[in-house]
């Protein structure tokens, strides 16, 4: 990179626009702000419940033949008091957002009923939620009984696909996840869960996992964690590209330096001189010179030596941080009355 900077005309620009006497101004630099320090933040999150609490719908009883509303009723409540149990959450079947979203996570036991002169045949159905097959079911017949054989009967029978529920809980995945570099941040489902190497419990189903590491480009993957599965999950970080903020900040002071330092030796160059504008006959003496001359011999050897400081010091990080043992830097500088030109290659 060229760095190059320029004539003495700014400097003159500078010293004309005052009066009489030309006040010199050092130049204002904003500091650049401090660099990250590289070290990743790492705030730890409460996890997420690895296995939900299983929920059980019961849905409306499904009645082939004559039933009044009165005893589907009772029979839907005595099918619920023989499903309740300790292992999983009855819920109740509403038509509300709320409850359909919930009916789509849970089991869901249906009670299909055929009627007769005296007679009855019932099945129990119980399904895993997204599941169209059946996982358990259950079924009996009563020939000559009445509505109260007919509860007994349901109550025995839905106890037996009670207890195949309970056993049918949630059994979680395990899931692994490394990376190359070790250390990475990993969110499940967008919560942090701690830091690779790390291994953990998940539901069953699909998942989001994603790895972070300052200096390097955010992983994404969707894994699919099946039940009692142990899955693995390896990433391997791609490096972001960094920003040398030392060879641009030393790059930046010397290029004001050398700004600061043109300013300067206009300011020197036209110390002494008169000012035009103010030169009139009747400022004039008999010997003919005017008293309204420039005096900025302070302000200009001010500013040069600030700008030759500010510019040595943009080289001195250049040399001291120079990246790679073939790191070659040249500087030149050219001094006139007219110009000062400073080049540099690196």
């Amino acid at each position: 990179m060229v760095v190059t900077q320029w004539l003495v005309t700014a400097g003159m620009t500078l010293a004309l626009g005052v009066g009489g006497t030309a006040r010199a101004a050092a130049p204002a630099t904003r500091a650049p702000a401090a660099p990250a320090d590289g070290t990743a933040s790492r705030s730890p999150a409460p996890s997420p419940t690895a296995t939900a609490p299983m929920q059980v719908l019961v849905a409306p009883a499904v009645v082939d033949g004559e039933l009044s509303a009165r005893d589907r009723e009772a029979l839907t409540a005595s099918l619920r008091r023989a499903l309740a149990s300790t292992s999983y959450e009855l819920l109740d079947d509403c038509g509300t957002p709320t409850c359909r979203e919930a009916a789509a996570r849970a089991h869901r036991v249906e009670l299909q009923l055929r009627t007769g002169e005296h007679s009855f045949a019932l099945e129990l159905i119980a399904r895993r939620p997204g599941e169209r097959e059946p996982f358990a079911s259950t079924s009996a017949n009563c020939d000559i009984c009445g509505f109260a054989e007919l509860q007994e009967l349901l109550s025995t029978r839905a106890d037996a696909l009670r207890r195949r529920l309970e056993g049918d809980g949630p059994v979680p995945a395990t899931l692994a996840v490394t990376s190359t570099p070790r250390g990475a941040t990993v969110r499940i489902d967008g919560e942090v869960v701690g830091v690779t190497p790390l291994e953990r419990a998940v539901t069953p189903g699909v998942h989001q996992v994603e790895l972070s590491q300052s200096g390097y480009f955010i992983k994404r993957t969707r894994i699919t964690a099946a039940r009692g599965v142990h899955e693995r999950v390896h990433t391997t970080l791609d490096p972001a590209p960094r920003v040398n903020t030392r060879r641009i900040l030393g790059a930046t002071a010397i290029g004001v330096g050398a700004a600061a330092m043109a300013g300067g030796i206009g300011l020197l160059a036209i110390d002494g001189r008169e000012i035009p504008r103010r030169c009139d006959a009747s400022q004039r003496d008999a010997d003919g010179d005017c008293r309204w001359v420039h005096r900025t011999q302070a302000g200009g050897l001010a500013l040069t030596i600030a700008g030759a400081a500010l510019a040595a010091t943009g080289l001195g990080v250049l040399l001291v941080h120079r990246r790679g043992p073939r790191g070659e830097y040249a500087l030149r500088a050219t001094l006139s009355p007219k110009r000062v030109t400073l080049t540099m290659r690196f």
